[in-house]
């Protein structure tokens, strides 16, 4: 017969690998991969959605420390995916982009934390999702050498 194993003898449990990422959220290919490129330059874990039906899929699946989302997309528009990311996590982070300053002035009604204007600067983003994070994940710009 087998014997009962002691707590000490038990194997140590199972920790989730998964570190929080910063999923970005564009239906433009070309502007997902080019948010992508920027944040994972500044030591950042980069996940991609085409929109936002995906995005939330992605959100409710994995630790998300910070949401970057487009305002214009089609079926779902950033500002429905903004409420909605809100609805399952208030405190979410989340930093909205659009070209329309209008739209802009919206998400920050409805609660996104930062917003940037298109064409967006590399150092504008990465200050922004470590604003939204309160970097609460490592993100170091690459030392020069």
């Amino acid at each position: 017969m087998a014997r009962a194993l002691s707590a000490s003898e038990l194997p140590p449990p199972i920790v989730s690998v998964l570190a929080p990422a910063i999923l970005v959220v564009d239906d433009d290919k070309m502007a997902r991969h080019t948010l992508r490129h920027m944040l994972e330059h500044a030591g950042f874990t980069v996940i991609l959605a085409a929109g936002g039906r995906q995005a939330l899929r992605t959100f409710q699946e994995r630790p998300i420390a910070a949401v970057v989302t487009d305002i214009m997309m089609p079926s779902m528009d950033g500002l429905r995916l903004i409420r909605e990311l809100l609805t399952l996590q208030p405190d979410a982070g989340i930093v909205a982009i659009s070209g329309a300053e209008k739209r802009l002035e919206v998400a920050r009604q409805v609660g996104a934390k930062a917003v940037l204007r298109k064409p967006i600067e590399h150092a504008d983003l990465v200050q922004a999702v470590r604003l939204v994070t309160g970097q609460s994940i490592a993100a170091t710009e690459p030392v020069a050498g």
